[in-house]
């Protein structure tokens, strides 16, 4: 996935049905709780979302709420994977590449100039979000997804390339 991917909704009888530019950051994360939250849903028991729900956003475009939002992806699709290799930190203007690379996509959305040696406090801030990240989700790399093929509620398994776990590129 990129890091500026276009999302549209459109939901008319919910009012949304006018055409607005969002320049908020969100994630496919922000699905769930933004569609529960808008038409009225409670949150399943005992289940906690990743992600936020954008009707502050969705109601508001300058929302507060949203200022100071950081987000990783990490897309190495391995069993053990290592740290910093092929992630993105992003927050409202910023992206983090690798933990290294630091790019002001408002004035440079094609990410061509490093400018992490002059924003060495944005670094920082990123570098210590992911590590909290990390520390979070590392407890829980050994873990695989189980498959059960043959269950009568569900006769046809499809398996895709992403059920696949790949050990090295």
């Amino acid at each position: 996935g990129g890091h500026r991917v276009p999302f549209f909704l459109h939901w008319p009888k919910g009012g949304m049905n006018n055409l607005k530019k969002i320049d908020t950051l969100c994630h496919a994360v922000d699905i769930a709780p933004t569609l529960l939250d808008l038409i009225g849903a409670p949150r399943p028991q005992g289940y906690k979302f990743d992600g936020l729900s954008l009707r502050s956003v969705l109601e508001n475009p300058k929302s507060a709420d949203w200022a100071e939002r950081i987000l990783v992806t990490d897309s190495q699709r391995v069993r053990d994977p290592i740290k910093w290799k092929q992630s993105s930190v992003m927050s409202q203007g910023w992206r983090l590449i690798n933990g290294k690379e630091l790019y002001n996509i408002e004035t440079d959305p094609g990410q061509e100039q490093d400018i992490s040696g002059k924003h060495p406090e944005k670094v920082a801030k990123m570098r210590a979000f992911y590590d909290a990240w990390w520390a979070e989700l590392e407890p829980t790399f050994a873990r695989t997804t189980e498959l059960h093929i043959g269950h009568h509620d569900h006769p046809v398994v499809s398996l895709t390339s992403h059920d696949w776990i790949q050990e090295a590129y």
